[in-house]
């Protein structure tokens, strides 16, 4: 039998806490959406480079308006997300947003293969 009137023995290992933080990417769904978010700022980024490099060499070549069409545009393809974004939200909010992104991916490569047309 244990003696009750023992000294109880005091530890002195502390349990290790791990200072690793968790990989993000392990989760498959997040991982995607991540990936995806990466294509996709890259592709604008691409594609409002290629839209000044369009405007300033093909289209307003040497012209005293060619800095004013590159400002147009780009106000043009940024002014819709703080108009229309916030009221945006609210509906997105209420629908699918699988089905709502994949139908907002295919208008914007919609719109952007009619670009082609007038060249």
């Amino acid at each position: 039998m244990k003696n009750s009137s023992a000294t109880p023995e005091t530890s002195t290992e502390r349990p290790e806490i791990s200072t690793k933080r968790p990989n993000l990417l392990i989760n498959r769904n997040f991982a995607l959406l991540w990936s995806g978010q990466i294509i996709s700022i890259v592709g604008d980024f691409v594609f409002d480079t290629i839209l000044i490099l369009w405007i300033a060499t093909l289209i307003a070549q040497g012209q005293s308006w060619a800095p004013l069409a590159v400002s147009g545009i780009l106000l043009s393809a940024s002014l819709p997300v703080f108009i229309i974004g916030p009221i945006a939200g609210v509906f997105v909010d209420r629908w699918n947003k699988r089905r709502t992104m994949l139908w907002m991916d295919a208008l914007r490569a919609i719109l952007i293969l009619l670009l082609l047309l007038p060249a």
